[in-house]
């Protein structure tokens, strides 16, 4: 297959505009490259371009002939990111990257393709095509400084060198991610390499922040439930999760616990983003406190989280309760603590109980039918309807009538008071 039949014609001819656009070289590179040298499946929805000249301005310039795009630019980072409706197109300036300090945000300028291949991660990574207007590419025309097509065929994940990984810690989980996507191996020296760096305690702590979209591309449905397992355990035993925090460990039964969490979301929360859901429920086996402190959680996740472990608690000292009960329960928690709740507790059938029968009861009685029969504004109207309700949900209140002729009874009733106690 020829290198152009690798994209969709409308890629074709979004990247044919660019080449024209461009007053410097243009190259496809990375991701592309590599999986195109795979044989991988056609028509890529992450393609990375990079020009020897200004990234930025050439994306600003395509925008403007596909204005239905979604353009976000990064100065400091001399990229830009165009979203089109079937693939995201990444343009960047062929920059270098020095690092101030481990860990740190490097410092970028505008350079050669040949220091742009230097700052990537693996050799497979590393890979680079020439493309001329008409999207004309030379054959044999792959640029290989690093021996990545070797490790293609040797089915090899490798660092470019050996100081990557202290440079960037999260190149860590790349390398555990791209070898298991691939079905690769991770090179010999480039695992000592990842061990020794773990090792030195550098980066233990060190936040997951750092390391959140790292972890979403781990939890992604490309690799979720089961080979998101795989990475993570793997992990794991090399002991990288003590990157974000000493005291995060993967529930032994991760694998069920993912597998149950995408049966749940698909069938109560397909709108809410199941990667992030997944995360929370990664992070759920640390202590809150200590979540939000390396920023692994943020936003409505710590409000998910916070109440989770009460919810569940409850849960555990139920004994045979009632729809009423339950209902009462649950209804007090937003469905994302549910659904965790429902995923992590061997109670969970009470939850999908009331998710699937209760959450959205009909009562037979409402408050105007309260004040037209005779009750009091207030709050005596409150404990009729929440005591008709758990009739209701209990399956001792069959219809209206006897509804009706309930809260006659009760408006009926002399003691005031110790009806009140009663229904309370």
């Amino acid at each position: 297959m020829k290198f152009r039949e690798f994209f969709s014609p409308f890629q074709q001819e979004v990247i044919s505009q660019i080449s024209s656009i461009a007053p410097h070289q243009l190259y496809a590179v990375g991701g592309i490259v590599r999986d195109f040298l795979l044989g991988k499946n056609r028509y890529p929805i992450d393609l990375d371009l990079v020009i020897e000249g200004d990234g930025i301005g050439v994306a600003q310039a395509l925008h403007c002939l596909y204005p239905e795009t979604k353009l976000q630019t990064y100065p400091k980072f001399l990229t830009a990111e165009l979203l089109f409706p079937h693939f995201t197109l990444d343009i960047a300036t062929a920059r270098r990257e020095v690092y101030p300090q481990g860990g740190a945000n490097p410092i970028v300028t505008p350079y050669s393709l040949e220091l742009d291949l230097e700052r990537r991660d693996f050799t497979v990574n590393a890979l680079a095509l020439a493309i001329q207007p008409g999207f004309y590419v030379e054959d044999g025309a792959i640029i290989d400084r690093f021996n990545g097509i070797q490790d293609l065929n040797n089915k090899t994940i490798r660092s470019i060198r050996p100081d990557k990984f202290m440079e960037d810690p999260r190149r860590i989980f790349r390398a555990v991610r791209f070898a298991i996507k691939l079905d690769f191996t991770i090179d010999t020296d480039t695992l000592t390499e990842i061990k020794n760096t773990i090792d030195s305690g550098v980066y233990r702590n060190f936040g997951g922040s750092r390391f959140r979209s790292e972890l979403l591309y781990i939890l992604h449905p490309d690799f979720f439930p089961d080979r998101s397992v795989q990475i993570l355990q793997t992990l794991e035993e090399l002991d990288a999760l003590s990157c974000i925090h000493t005291n995060l460990k993967l529930y032994p039964d991760l694998g069920i616990l993912l597998r149950r969490l995408k049966h749940w979301h698909s069938y109560f929360l397909p709108d809410y983003n199941l990667q992030e859901l997944a995360l929370e429920l990664i992070a759920s086996n640390l202590p809150l406190d200590e979540a939000i402190q390396v920023e692994l959680i943020r936003g409505e996740a710590i409000k998910h989280l916070s109440k989770l472990p009460k919810l569940l608690a409850v849960l555990a000292s139920l004994h045979n309760p009632s729809p009423s009960v339950v209902f009462d329960l649950c209804q007090g928690y937003e469905l994302p603590t549910l659904l965790l709740a429902g995923v992590l507790s061997p109670h969970r059938r009470l939850i999908w109980d009331y998710l699937t029968r209760w959450r959205k009861f009909t009562p037979l009685i409402t408050g105007d039918d309260l004040k037209a029969w005779g009750c009091p504004k207030g709050k005596t109207i409150g404990l009729f309807l929440k005591q008709l309700r758990s009739l209701q949900l209990d399956g001792k209140l069959g219809n209206r009538s006897e509804a009706q002729n309930l809260v006659k009874t009760w408006l009926g009733q002399i003691d005031q008071t110790s009806l009140f106690s009663t229904l309370a």
